[in-house]
């Protein structure tokens, strides 16, 4: 990618783009290459649309439409009295379009549990062999904070789902918050269900101080195991909360009906 003068500095340059109907998708597709190839890094200013429209041969609608899509998937910021600045990566947008697709397919909550558990249970053995002293120390506080919140179902969720933030944190791969993160927004409400299970906070609170003892003797396969029969547990919990309650999470199906669908199909 070359890059131009203007009176205005230097521009990054742009191919002209063909003519159809979907020009500003064209306009939006180079812009986005040119970020992701750091022709444009975070924080540079897109060329004013006078002279994108020279660059990319169209109009000034089209560039635009163009930028209100990339302003859309959080690839530009646009300021008032400033033009379109590129954005810097963000994990909330990540997380967003990961949400968002989610709920709008319908996807299972036991789809996700089952992705979520092969997920985890190597992060925990990755845990047991990365953690450091303060790893282990922030684990524990956490789980000393749900063993007194065992009768406040809000916090002790919240206290729950920082449990495994704490594991991937854990973990020390930048990456892993970004994918697990979804997985705590979509699955809140279910494991709100499956706290309500008749002492399924006692025993998830002494499956967390088992996974955390696996980390702490630095035994990735016992780490490993731990976190696998405590997502087990929990999918009970979950299933047995859901069976009871009158509003199951409405983001996904339950497994009953998953197992429904399986059984006509097989008819």
């Amino acid at each position: 990618m070359t890059t131009e003068s203007h009176e205005h500095g230097a521009f990054v340059a742009f191919e002209r783009v063909g003519d159809d109907q979907k020009l500003f998708m064209k306009v939006a597709q180079q812009i986005e290459r040119s970020i992701l190839e750091h022709d444009l890094k975070p924080g540079d200013m897109l060329p004013p649309e006078r002279v994108m429209t020279q660059q990319f041969g169209v109009s000034r609608t089209v560039i635009r439409e163009a930028i209100k899509a990339l302003e859309l998937q959080g690839s530009v910021e646009v300021q008032h009295g400033r033009g379109a600045i590129v954005s810097g990566a963000s994990a909330t947008n990540v997380s967003d379009s990961f949400v968002r697709y989610v709920r709008i397919q319908e996807s299972s909550i036991w789809a996700l549990h089952e992705l979520r558990t092969i997920l985890e249970t190597e992060i925990a053995a990755l845990a047991a062999e990365r953690c450091t002293e303060e790893d282990i120390q922030e684990i524990d506080a956490i789980i000393k904070r749900m063993s007194a919140k065992t009768f406040s179902p809000t916090e002790y969720v919240e206290l729950d789902l920082d449990f495994h933030r704490a594991i991937v944190k854990a973990a020390h791969n930048p990456l892993f918050p970004l994918v697990l993160d979804p997985f705590m927004t979509l699955m809140r409400e279910s494991r709100r269900l499956g706290a309500s299970v008749d002492g399924a906070p006692q025993r998830t609170i002494h499956a967390h101080t088992n996974i955390l003892e696996c980390i702490k003797r630095r035994d990735p396969e016992a780490a490993r195991n731990a976190m696998k029969e405590h997502c087990t547990l929990v999918a009970g919990f979950i299933e047995q909360g859901s069976s009871k309650s009158a509003h199951p999470p409405k983001a996904a199906t339950t497994k009953r009906s998953q197992r429904s669908a399986r059984q006509k199909n097989a008819q």
